[in-house]
């Protein structure tokens, strides 16, 4: 006898007690098989095979109509072959193919994980960038994220505790809720004592054009970045030799290292910052058009005193001034004054190369600073 086994999806049969499985073959309960020696369908109670036959009606049969009708509510249930190749019920309002496949079943990633959550060491692979703090995140972007750092161990202590001996800060990570509750990535190999990364900060004091010249504003952004607290800034080493104006006179700029990664911050808030930014083999970037007045920037609409120029595009900050004269740069940031003396801005609400290089302000009018610290 040829027997051909069917899976229908939802439908169980009880029986009342528990027996031993149907033979010949051996099937459990609500198996359901086509008998090709007889042209039947049959289903298993655990005991024996019953005939299910269209038509009539028998007390070791379950009826199964062959239905030509449409599907209505009066048909709501019932369940038929359509001649054909398949099996077919009615949700009351037509009839739907039962699908007997084992092998084309979809699934939502719920429905997975009601099962369990055990890879079984299988790698998820192909995860789209992260954007939200609750995705996942891939191995190449945590190791951008980090800096380079070539460490090979990385582990997580309190934001305010630091790493053991032979690890180093590379930043820190969100657990949610305050500033208190982040956690210090601590890796080994990193520079004990600082950062891997470098800080892209704005001060919370304003200047007016008369800041001491380039060493001036050095030792004003020093002054601010030590006396106030910003985000992360235990990660990183805060003193004159690392320390500097993102500033340029008339013939010289103080520049980002090379090939280095540059988190921001604003003094005086430290929910504010986090985003970054790498520069390229010369020092240069950010090389996106993204605002730096988001929260994780410098949180607001800022303007501070730069006096950079910009390379081809509007994407990538020079490492030359943008003005050479006197009347464009405060004097060499030494004056004060008003008309017809100015110096060059920056401002932080456009996502172009007027996040360096905006307008020109009289030197009578206070801006903020934006200070660099490199890494350890």
């Amino acid at each position: 006898m040829r027997i051909v086994l069917l899976s229908l999806i939802g439908w169980c049969f009880f029986s009342g007690a528990a027996h031993a499985a149907c033979s010949n073959p051996v099937g459990g309960p609500g198996d359901i098989i086509y008998n090709t020696d007889h042209g039947v369908v049959q289903f298993c109670d655990d005991t024996d095979w019953w005939s299910m036959k269209a038509g009539g009606s028998s007390s070791s049969s379950v009826i199964v109509g062959n239905e030509l009708a449409a599907c209505d509510l009066s048909r709501r249930g019932q369940l038929r072959y359509d001649q054909l190749t398949t099996w077919e019920y009615c949700n009351g309002t037509a009839w739907v193919v039962i699908d007997t496949t084992s092998t084309d079943e979809i699934q939502t990633l719920a429905q997975v994980l009601a099962q369990g959550n055990d890879a079984g060491g299988a790698a998820i692979t192909n995860l789209a960038t992260p954007t939200a703090n609750s995705d996942a995140t891939t191995k190449a972007y945590v190791d951008t994220a980090v800096g380079g750092a070539g460490g090979t161990a990385i582990y997580y202590v309190h934001d305010e505790q630091t790493c053991a001996s032979g690890f180093g800060s590379v930043g820190t990570v969100s657990l949610g809720g305050t500033a208190s509750q982040d956690a210090r990535v601590c890796m080994e190999g990193a520079p004990s004592g600082g950062s891997t990364s470098g800080a892209f900060v704005l001060t919370s004091t304003t200047h007016d054009g008369n800041l001491g010249g380039r060493s001036g504003a050095d030792a004003l952004c020093l002054t601010n970045l030590q006396a106030y607290d910003w985000k992360n800034k235990s990660a990183f080493t805060v003193d004159a030799a690392h320390v500097k104006a993102f500033l340029c006179d008339k013939t010289t700029c103080n520049n980002l290292q090379a090939s280095t990664r540059y988190d921001f911050a604003r003094v005086g808030n430290t929910s504010v910052g986090g985003a970054y930014f790498v520069t390229d083999s010369s020092g240069r970037g950010p090389y996106n058009d993204t605002p730096w007045s988001g929260t994780s920037y410098f949180g607001g609409n800022m303007e501070y005193w730069l006096n950079r120029a910009t390379e081809t595009g509007s994407t990538v900050f020079a490492t030359t001034p943008d003005s050479g004269v006197d009347n464009e740069t405060c004097s060499g940031w030494t004056s004060g004054a008003g008309s017809p003396v100015a110096g060059g801005t920056g401002t932080s609400t456009q996502g172009t190369a007027s996040r360096w290089d905006y307008t020109n302000r009289y030197c009578n009018v206070p801006k903020h600073l934006v200070c660099f610290v490199n890494p350890s």
